[in-house]
C-alpha cells in the first residue's frame, strides 16, 4: 500500500511551491514526522515531514521544480518490494537524470557542477630506460601510453611518442608562449603535415575568441533566465497579491505629520535603562497596538463584502529580505509590553533574513506597519495587505523649522501615512485614529496611561 506526498499548502494564499533539496533519496528508509525535503514559499524555506513510515518509493518532483499545491511530489511504499512498482501503480512517469549504475541519479543530480574530479593516484608503470629518456625529451610520462597490450611504459613508447611530436615553426612558438598556450591544447586540425605554424596558431586564436564570446553570451542568457525564475519563485505570489490589492481595494490615504522629539527622548531614556535595545519600529508598534485598542473598526478584515472585528491586534512588520517583502506578524501586540514586543520583533526579522519563517509567523495579521525612515523616504502610500483594512507607512525623521508657541523652533518630525480600504471604513473615522496615534506619539507618557 502506497502513500502519496502531495505539495502541502502552508498559508492561505499558497497556491504553489518549489522543491529546494530532497533529504531523502529513492530507496531510503523513513520514519513518521522524520523531514524528507525542503520547499519554499513565497515567504519561507519549509521541511517537509513524512506522515507515514516507510519508504521512499518514487521521487516525482525534481529539486528547482515548482508545483502546484495539492500535487503528488513523492510516494512512500510500505515495503522495499514495492519500491519499483511505484510508478506503474500510480500511474506517472518518473523523470530521473540518467546515472551510471554506481551513480544514483539523485546523488548525480546534487552534484555541484563545479566538483573536480579525483586526481590518479595509482603509481605509472615505466621501465628505468624510459624514465631517463622521458627526462631527456622534457616528457611527462602521464602522457605517454604503452604499446602492444603492455601495462609498463618502456623506451620505445617513450620514442614514438617523441616522433608523434610535431614541429612547431619559431614564430608559433613565440604566439604560444605570448598567449601562455600549450601545444597539446591546439587540436589537430590546426597541424599542417605535422607541423604547426603561426598562421594556424592565428586561427586557432581567433576561434578560441569567437568560442569565449559564445560562451559570455550563453552565460548572460543563463543568468537572464536564472533572474526571471527567482523572480517567478520568490516574487511572483507578492507581486499578484500587490496588483490584486492595488486594483480591488479603493485605496485611500491620510497622511500626517508627527513631531518626534519626546518619542525620540523616550526610547533613549528606555535604552540607557534596560538591556534589551529598543527600535523605533517597536515603539511604533506599541503605539500602533494601543491606538487598535480604541479603533476595533480599524483592526479589522473585509472579505466577502462583509467586515469581521478581530478579537486580536496582530501586527504585521514589513520586511525586506534577499528572497522579497515578508510580513511576519507579532501576536496579540495589544495584550505586550514593549520588551516583549521588541524581542519577538528582532526573533522575526532574524527568521525572515534567514528564511525560516514558519506558517504561523506570517499569517493571522489584522494590520501592518511599513517602515521606510532607513530608506530616506519621507512619505508614502503603502499598500493594503489585503484582508486587512488598514497599514500605517512611516517615513524618515527630519528636522524641520516648526511653529512652537508663537516661535519657529526647529524640531524632529516625520510622516504618518495610513492607507485604509474604504469599503470597511470611511475616512473621519480613519483620520481619528490617526490623529490618536499622533498624539500617542507626541505624548508618549500616555502610552503608559
Amino acid at each position: 500500500m502506497s502513500h502519496e506526498v502531495i505539495m502541502p499548502k502552508l498559508g492561505e494564499n499558497m497556491e504553489e511551491g518549489t522543491v529546494n533539496v530532497w533529504l531523502k533519496d529513492e530507496g531510503d528508509s523513513v520514519e513518521k514526522g522524520e523531514p524528507i525535503l525542503e520547499i519554499s514559499t513565497d515567504k519561507a524555506n519549509m521541511e517537509v515531514e513524512a506522515e507515514k513510515a516507510g519508504f521512499l518509493g518514487a521521487i516525482l518532483v525534481g529539486e528547482e521544480e515548482t508545483v502546484p499545491v495539492g500535487e503528488t511530489i513523492a510516494v512512500i511504499v510500505e515495503t522495499r518490494e514495492e519500491i519499483g512498482e511505484v510508478s506503474s501503480k500510480i500511474g506517472t512517469d518518473v523523470k530521473k537524470e540518467e546515472a551510471s549504475p554506481e551513480e544514483p541519479a539523485s546523488e548525480k543530480k546534487r552534484k555541484s557542477i563545479k566538483e573536480k574530479p579525483e586526481l590518479e593516484t595509482s603509481r605509472i608503470k615505466a621501465s628505468p630506460a624510459a624514465r631517463s629518456l622521458a627526462a631527456e625529451y622534457d616528457i611527462e610520462l602521464e602522457k605517454v601510453s604503452p604499446g602492444d597490450g603492455r601495462e609498463e611504459i618502456i623506451a620505445e613508447d617513450v620514442e614514438k611518442f617523441q616522433a608523434d611530436i610535431p614541429e612547431i615553426t619559431p614564430l608559433a612558438e613565440q604566439k604560444l608562449t605570448e598567449h601562455d598556450i600549450k601545444v597539446e591544447d591546439i587540436p589537430e586540425k590546426y597541424f599542417e603535415e605535422g607541423e604547426l605554424t603561426a598562421e594556424a596558431v592565428e586561427e586557432y586564436l581567433f576561434a578560441a575568441e569567437v568560442t569565449e564570446e559564445a560562451k559570455e553570451r550563453e552565460y548572460v542568457s543563463e543568468q537572464i533566465e536564472e533572474s526571471k525564475k527567482k523572480f517567478t519563485e520568490v516574487r511572483k505570489i507578492t507581486a499578484e497579491r500587490m496588483a490584486e490589492s492595488f486594483s480591488e481595494v479603493p485605496h485611500v490615504t491620510h497622511t500626517m505629520q508627527a513631531d518626534m522629539k519626546e518619542f525620540i527622548d523616550l526610547r533613549n531614556n528606555i535604552n540607557d535603562k534596560i538591556d534589551r535595545h529598543i527600535t523605533y519600529n517597536d515603539l511604533l508598534v506599541f503605539a500602533v497596538s494601543r491606538a487598535l485598542r480604541n479603533f476595533p473598526d480599524m483592526n479589522a478584515h473585509y472579505k466577502d463584502d462583509e467586515i469581521y472585528l478581530q478579537k486580536n491586534i496582530n501586527i504585521g512588520i514589513a520586511v525586506d529580505t534577499d528572497r522579497g517583502l515578508v510580513v511576519p506578524v507579532i501576536k496579540k501586540a495589544g495584550k505586550k509590553g514593549l520588551r516583549d514586543i521588541a524581542a519577538e520583533r528582532e526573533n522575526l526579522v532574524e527568521k525572515s533574513k534567514e528564511g525560516d519563517l514558519k506558517p504561523d509567523d506570517y499569517s493571522g495579521g489584522t494590520f501592518t506597519v511599513s517602515n521606510l525612515g532607513g530608506y530616506d523616504i519621507e512619505s508614502f502610500t503603502p499598500i493594503i495587505n489585503q484582508p486587512e483594512i488598514g497599514i500605517l507607512g512611516v517615513g524618515k525623521i527630519t528636522r524641520e523649522p516648526c511653529a512652537l508657541e508663537d516661535e519657529i523652533v526647529i524640531r524632529p518630525v516625520c510622516r504618518l501615512c495610513l492607507s485604509f480600504d474604504h469599503r470597511g471604513i470611511d475616512g473621519a473615522p480613519a483620520a481619528e485614529f490617526l490623529q490618536m496615534l499622533k498624539n500617542l506619539i507626541e505624548t508618549p507618557e500616555n502610552l503608559i496611561i
